[in-house]
C-alpha cells in the first residue's frame, strides 16, 4: 500500500478555489423555497469598478459574511445579494487617464467608442472585484449578482426618483459644489482633493434673475438674524409670542414672497424646534406645526399683501395674529393630529 506524502506547507491556493467552486455550484449560499422560514437578507454596499478591493471592502465582507453565516445557521432564510456599482464620474476620470497615456481624448473617440471603453473596463474591473469577494470565501448568491447601471435597476431607479421629485419629496437645492473644470460636472467630496490654493475667487450666477435671488436670499437671512437679535432684547413670555413678534418684524422690515420661502425653510425651521424646548411646549408634531406656519406665512392671501394689493396691513395683522395662534394651538396638544 503507498504513503500519502503531506506537503511540508499548507498552500491554501491548492483548495480554496476547488472548494468554493463546488460551493457555488451545489448552490450552498441560495436561500430556500421554506416560506416558514423568516428572511434575512443584505445587499452589498456594491463596491465601485474603478480597480481593485481594498482593506476596508476586505472588513467589510468579512463582517457581512459573519451576519449572513450567523442567520444561516440560525435558521433564517438568509440571502446576500452581491454586485458592483458603475460610480461613473470616477470611472469615467480613470478611463480618461488612461486614454491620456494612449495620448488620445474621449472627445478623439467619440460618445459610442468612449461607452464601449467604459463597458470593457466594466468587463475587466468588474470581473476583478467579483474574484477577489470569491477569494475572501464570501457566501453571496452570486445567481443574483447585479450591476448598477443593468437595465432593470436604471428603470427602478429612474420611476423612483422622478416620483418623488413629482411629489416634491426631494428638490435641487442651493449649495456650494466641487466642480471639476475637465468633466464639466459636480463630483463628490471622496473624488475631491481637497488643498488651499492661493487666487481669485469668483461667484457664478446663472443670469441676472438667479443673481437677484441670491441677493435677496441673503438680504432675507440677514433679516432673520435681525430680528432674532431684537428678539433677545425683548420680552416675549411664550411660543406663540415669539412667532408673532418675529412674524411682525419681517412683515415690517421685508417683503419680498420669494426671499421670505428662502429663509423661511431654513432658519425659521431650525430656530422653533428650539424654541419648543425651551418654552418646555408639548407639540404632537412639531415638523408639521412648523411646516404649516411657514406655509400660512408665504399663502396667495398673504402675498397679495406683499405685493401692495388694496389691504392695509393694519387691517390685515388681526386676522393673521388670530390665525397664527389657531395654527399653534391645534398641533401644541398631547393628542396626535
Amino acid at each position: 500500500m503507498s504513503k500519502h506524502e503531506l506537503e511540508g506547507k499548507f498552500n491554501p491556493k491548492d483548495f480554496e478555489d476547488e472548494i468554493y467552486e463546488n460551493w457555488e455550484k451545489k448552490g450552498y449560499f441560495k436561500p430556500s423555497n421554506d416560506k416558514s422560514k423568516k428572511p434575512y437578507t443584505i445587499v452589498i454596499p456594491p463596491p465601485n469598478i474603478t480597480g481593485r478591493l481594498h482593506m476596508g471592502h476586505a472588513l467589510d465582507e468579512t463582517l457581512q459574511d459573519i451576519l449572513i453565516r450567523y442567520k444561516r445557521m440560525a435558521g433564517f432564510n438568509a440571502l446576500w445579494v452581491p454586485g458592483t456599482d458603475h460610480a461613473s464620474i470616477a470611472t469615467e476620470a480613470k478611463i480618461v487617464a488612461k486614454l491620456k497615456e494612449e495620448g488620445i481624448t474621449k472627445e478623439d473617440l467619440g460618445r459610442e467608442e468612449f461607452l464601449k471603453r467604459a463597458w470593457d473596463w466594466k468587463k475587466e474591473y468588474g470581473g476583478i472585484i467579483t474574484k477577489q469577494i470569491r477569494k475572501l470565501g464570501s457566501s453571496c448568491d452570486w445567481s443574483r449578482e447585479r450591476f448598477t447601471l443593468d437595465e432593470g435597476l436604471s428603470n427602478a431607479v429612474q420611476t423612483v426618483f422622478i416620483n418623488l421629485y413629482n411629489k416634491g419629496l426631494i428638490y435641487r437645492g442651493e449649495r456650494m459644489i466641487n466642480w471639476c473644470p475637465n468633466c464639466k460636472t459636480s463630483i463628490s467630496d471622496i473624488v475631491n482633493e481637497a488643498g488651499v490654493a492661493k487666487g481669485t475667487f469668483y461667484l457664478y450666477f446663472k443670469d441676472k434673475y438667479d443673481l437677484r435671488d441670491k441677493l435677496i436670499a441673503f438680504k432675507a437671512s440677514q433679516l432673520f438674524d435681525d430680528a432674532h437679535k431684537a428678539l433677545d432684547a425683548a420680552v416675549i413670555p411664550d411660543f406663540e409670542e415669539e412667532i408673532l413678534f418675529v412674524t411682525d418684524y419681517i412683515i415690517e422690515r421685508f417683503q419680498n414672497q420669494q426671499g421670505l420661502m428662502k429663509f423661511l425653510s431654513k432658519k425659521f425651521y431650525n430656530h422653533y424646534l428650539d424654541s419648543l424646548q425651551r418654552y418646555h411646549v408639548e407639540c404632537s408634531s412639531p415638523k408639521l406645526l412648523l411646516f404649516t406656519l411657514i406655509e400660512f406665512i408665504s399663502s396667495t392671501s398673504y402675498n397679495c399683501i406683499l405685493h401692495n394689493e388694496p389691504v392695509s396691513m393694519e387691517e390685515y395683522m388681526p386676522y393673521m395674529h388670530a390665525a397664527l395662534r389657531q395654527i399653534c394651538k391645534v398641533y401644541i396638544t398631547e393628542t396626535p393630529v
